[in-house]
């Protein structure tokens, strides 16, 4: 689904939510994006089916198959706003590199994707807080790892909390407390590791609610000082740990770069993407980054956030030159 975003970034050269679920219903049903494109005994048995849908993005595909008249909406009915599920945060790579000129943009459209599938406060709060430590990785390619994890409890925490002054309910309360490792997502804590309570009535598949899995991919993050080793720890958490890899994989490549990636494990993908579109993507979707793309007219503000604050002509964290 990753994929899909990204293809409809660059298709569309925008954000555009109808756009995208369409592809992630031909992902669904046709096996487009999927990772078995080149497995001829697996088409054979099984065809072109994709695996690992979970249940909010499943009734979210249903519901957009079935829509009257032809005109489907950008963001899914289903589920309410407790719809958190990790789907989107696992995806959402894509936005924030589309948009690292523009935080404000970035910020928006990365909850805006949420709610294609997940109706889910912090589901889309989850999305924004990955996008924010993205982009602001990408701009400042020499900050400190640390440095940037500390801006979650200061910068962000404040952002959000004037987004939201008049509305302070409690999923943005849940995510404050995230920002600052707190509350049950205490992931600068050594021994973190995931809620006790949720693990026993989640049994193989903790990490699945968006808060969990991205509290367990920062903690990772905090507590290693490599891509390699942040991955290493994430998988052996368990769990939902693909998903939940996902998600620190994200934030472990926008600090450490695409140099950092071991090189067997780049060959174990490549022979599932032979003409190396997944690189192709990524390039297209720095290289192409539009200026400054804008929001609604309602949710303009001065913030100092909004404005990319990396110099032209400098590198980023994907070693392009930026234009």
């Amino acid at each position: 689904m990753g994929l899909c975003l990204a293809d409809s970034l660059i298709s569309c050269n925008k954000f555009d939510g109808v756009d995208l679920r369409f592809r992630f219903h031909r992902w669904w049903s046709n096996g487009y994006c999927n990772g078995f494109g080149w497995d001829s005994q697996r088409k054979k048995c099984l065809g072109s089916h994709s695996v690992g849908l979970g249940g909010n993005i499943s009734l979210s595909i249903e519901e957009f198959m079935h829509y009257e008249n032809g005109n489907p909406e950008p963001k899914t009915g289903e589920g309410d706003r407790n719809t958190s599920g990790n789907g989107s945060v696992m995806r959402n790579a894509a936005v924030p590199i589309f948009f690292h000129k523009d935080m404000k943009a970035a910020l928006y459209y990365a909850d805006e994707q949420s709610r294609s599938t997940h109706q889910g406060d912090e589901a889309g709060e989850c999305c924004q807080l990955m996008t924010f430590l993205i982009v602001t990785a990408l701009q400042n390619p020499k900050l400190k790892k640390n440095d940037l994890l500390g801006l979650l409890g200061k910068n962000f925490k404040v952002v959000k909390l004037e987004k939201n002054q008049l509305k302070y309910q409690d999923p943005l309360k849940t995510v404050v407390q995230l920002c600052c490792s707190e509350g049950d997502w205490k992931w600068k804590d050594p021994a973190f590791k995931y809620k006790k309570s949720r693990a026993e009535s989640q049994p193989g598949y903790v990490g699945s609610y968006a808060m969990d899995a991205v509290a367990m991919s920062l903690h990772c993050v905090y507590t290693t000082e490599s891509f390699t080793d942040c991955m290493l720890k994430c998988v052996n958490l368990r769990g939902d740990s693909d998903s939940v890899s996902s998600v620190a994989g994200q934030i472990a490549g926008a600090i450490y770069g695409f140099k950092a990636i071991p090189k067997t494990w780049i060959y174990g993908i490549l022979q599932w993407d032979r003409d190396m579109f997944t690189l192709l993507r990524a390039y297209k979707l720095y290289k192409y980054a539009p200026n400054f793309v804008g929001v609604p007219e309602e949710l303009k503000t001065d913030d100092p956030i909004s404005h990319s604050q990396t110099a032209p002509g400098t590198k980023g964290r994907l070693g392009i030159n930026k234009l």
